[in-house]
């Protein structure tokens, strides 16, 4: 009786409010690990302890339907808690320079959807302009497209192609299949398209545990703003150690609200200083190379508008005013802009 009460208890009773195991008895008995008796772990839960190979035979059958269950909980979170290598943004293919995970509008190529810097995408153009050469994709050289429509028709053949990137821009195009588009990308393993489909079904009121799989799967793929959100999630319901590990995670790529959160459990105790000094280290040396991209880009941004804005006024005024007067006419004008 004593025997099966142990094993009917352990799991009920053999974890913290982390999940992990303390100072537990053997399940199938229930004896303390003493100097005379070591407790062995479950080899694929590592939860459940046996002080003997026939005490773990006997709690075998018992234990079988919990261990199924707490090893996919165990590899899942060997999964959720790797340091990714880099964003979901990955590096420019161009330039191999880190691509800002905030970065607004980075430029997507309709032919191949590279995502690259607009560092690169403007010294392109330029040079194309100076040497009077079509403009064509920077990556794959596909000459650029001459129309909003041929622009759509190149991401539908890469949507045609199981593209995830041009899927989820076709997402953001507003329209009927916007749900289906981040539906098929994620599928793809998107981290982008995860994060979209979270939002989605937390704005509405939906299954929650469908928005932290998105997340989820979002932070796996390197996504710090997904990783952001599940951590405060973790933290409303007091996983602590669980949100310290997100939060680490992503100020490692630079993002800076996680690192207040972590200042904030450094000082309530929830984080040693020596990790976190190391997220703080990982945090400004990721920052330091998002700001010299971001500064990159805006100088030369800066230098290609200086310079067209020499040459218009070089122009005779009636070719400027007639310019003038078709941007004006335009359908998607924006006078405020």
């Amino acid at each position: 009786d004593q025997r099966k009460s142990a094993g009917d208890n352990y799991h009920s009773n053999s974890k913290n409010s982390d999940g992990e195991t303390g100072d537990m008895p053997c399940a199938c008995c229930g004896i303390s690990e003493l100097d005379d008796v070591t407790l062995k772990k479950c080899t694929a839960c590592q939860s459940a302890r046996n002080c003997s190979d026939k005490c773990r035979e006997t709690h075998r059958p018992q234990h079988k339907k919990a261990c199924e269950k707490r090893a996919a909980e165990v590899l899942r979170d060997e999964m959720l808690f790797k340091h990714p290598k880099s964003t979901h943004l990955g590096d420019c293919p161009i330039c191999l320079l880190l691509i800002p995970y905030d970065m607004y509008y980075p430029t997507i190529m309709s032919c191949c959807s590279k995502i690259m810097c607009n560092g690169c995408e403007v010294v392109n153009k330029k040079r194309e302009t100076e040497e009077r050469l079509d403009h064509r994709c920077l990556f794959c050289r596909h000459p650029e497209p001459k129309s909003q429509e041929e622009y759509d028709q190149n991401f539908m053949k890469r949507i045609e192609a199981n593209d995830p990137v041009a899927m989820l821009f076709m997402a953001t195009r507003k329209n009927d299949n916007t749900f289906e588009y981040l539906t098929k990308a994620a599928e793809l393993d998107d981290a982008e398209a995860h994060y979209q489909l979270s939002n989605l079904y937390g704005s509405a009121g939906m299954d929650a545990k469908i928005k932290t799989h998105h997340l989820e799967q979002a932070a796996i793929g390197g996504h710090p703003i997904a990783r952001y959100h599940l951590a405060l999630d973790e933290k409303n319901s007091g996983r602590m150690e669980r949100a310290m590990k997100h939060f680490s995670i992503a100020a490692n790529h630079g993002h800076e609200p996680s690192l207040k959160q972590l200042k904030e459990g450094y000082a309530e105790g929830y984080i040693s200083k020596e990790d976190f000094a190391a997220a703080l280290r990982a945090y400004q040396d990721t920052a330091g190379d998002m700001k010299s991209q971001k500064t990159a880009e805006t100088q030369a941004i800066q230098e290609h508008l200086r310079e067209t804005a020499e040459r218009v006024q070089q122009w005779p005024p009636d070719i400027l005013e007639a310019v003038i007067t078709m941007i004006h006419q335009a359908p998607n004008f924006d006078e405020s802009r």
